[in-house]
């Protein structure tokens, strides 16, 4: 395994908090779900969202270029979390995936490639709920 990037972010206050750069300078503030959200305020299930899309787009784009395609193409990651009966906290996440121009049959085989290869998917699999959706 060879590694490529490495980064790290420090939380002080945990949801009620900030993060920070391992240099000091503050990188973002962090709330609780459903409290306001202003220019670099967010919480971990938007950042969460927000990191998934991105990771699992760049796979989708990684696969269509494997298959000299140039489609465009979108992923809407919805990031849930739920409380179970036993008070621990769970997440459920649903990826809504547009690719323009391909059929369904093209969309889903890319689909599937890049859930395959995607970071995130690996990491999450056997692990939370994972609905994956083709919008058009």
């Amino acid at each position: 395994m060879k590694k490529i990037y490495s980064t790290s972010i420090i939380n002080k206050n945990g949801r009620s908090g900030s993060t920070f750069l391992p240099s000091g300078k503050k990188f973002m503030d962090i709330v609780s779900p459903g409290e306001r959200l202003d220019q670099n305020i967010s919480n971990p299930e938007q950042l969460f969202a927000a990191a998934y899309s991105a990771c699992f787009n760049q796979a989708v784009k990684a696969c269509l270029e494997k298959n000299n395609l140039m489609n465009k193409s979108e992923v809407k990651c919805t990031v849930d979390l739920f409380q179970l009966e036993d008070g621990t906290f769970t997440l459920g996440i649903t990826l809504a995936i547009n690719i323009v121009g391909l059929n369904e049959i093209e969309s889903r085989d890319i689909i599937k490639e890049a859930d395959r290869i995607c970071p995130y998917s690996r990491a999450l699999k056997g692990q939370v709920s994972i609905d994956i959706n083709l919008i058009k």
